[in-house]
């Protein structure tokens, strides 16, 4: 039976879609749950659910991955991987538990599980489990744009780099967890044709100790 949800994060929804207009994300929405149907988009089939708007597909095609003429989003589908194997595991689990009831004589009906009912709760219970263990804390788009203003940087550059950061749920160009997000801001956005026009000096050992933690 093919799944018929995927997570939604509203809050990733709202950054990720902020220069959007409204026909655009009515747009980028459709292109997502065709794809969470089918798994991936041809240029043929993007071009019929836009009704051959190319103007629009010029906008979110920076949402898409292309392989060999094939387009998905990258984030939606490691959502979909996530949830397939979550439902084959609460699946196996709930087999095991069947044969043993049965091996103890104490089976009387399969147990009826609507999974796509309590999914959800299962895996935010372990996403929030992960998030714990994890040392790193993504800032928020204010804490970006103070540093960025404190170092000497343009507040539309801090913007564009929490913006990007945001989609790629805090990992770098390679897909590698970012340990400190102040030293990955030094090392890629910190650089001459970023610079505001500020009085007083910067504090260059600051910047470096930050570039420092990054690369430890």
């Amino acid at each position: 039976m093919k799944d018929p949800a995927f997570l939604f994060y509203y809050q990733d929804w709202l950054v990720g879609t902020y220069f959007l207009n409204r026909r655009e994300k009515g747009a980028y929405m459709d292109l997502l749950c065709y794809q969470a149907d089918k798994g991936t988009l041809t240029l043929q089939t993007i071009k019929e659910i836009l009704n051959g708007d190319f103007e629009c597909w010029n906008k979110l095609q920076e949402k898409f991955i292309e392989e060999d003429g094939i387009f998905y989003n990258k984030r939606l589908r490691i959502e979909k991987e996530k949830r397939a194997k979550h439902i084959t595991n609460q699946s196996e689990n709930a087999k095991k538990r069947w044969n043993k009831d049965e091996c103890h004589g104490n089976a009387t009906a399969m147990p009826l599980e609507d999974e796509n009912e309590n999914i959800n709760k299962d895996i935010n219970k372990n996403i929030n489990k992960n998030e714990k263990k994890k040392k790193f804390i993504p800032p928020t788009e204010e804490e970006v744009i103070n540093y960025f203003e404190e170092k000497g940087y343009r507040k539309d550059i801090a913007k564009k780099a929490f913006l990007y950061y945001s989609e790629m749920e805090w990992h770098d160009s390679r897909d590698k967890p970012i340990k400190s997000w102040k030293g990955k801001m030094v090392a890629v956005w910190f650089k001459d044709e970023n610079k505001a026009i500020i009085k007083g000096k910067v504090n260059l050992r600051e910047i470096n100790n930050d570039r420092k933690n990054h690369l430890s």
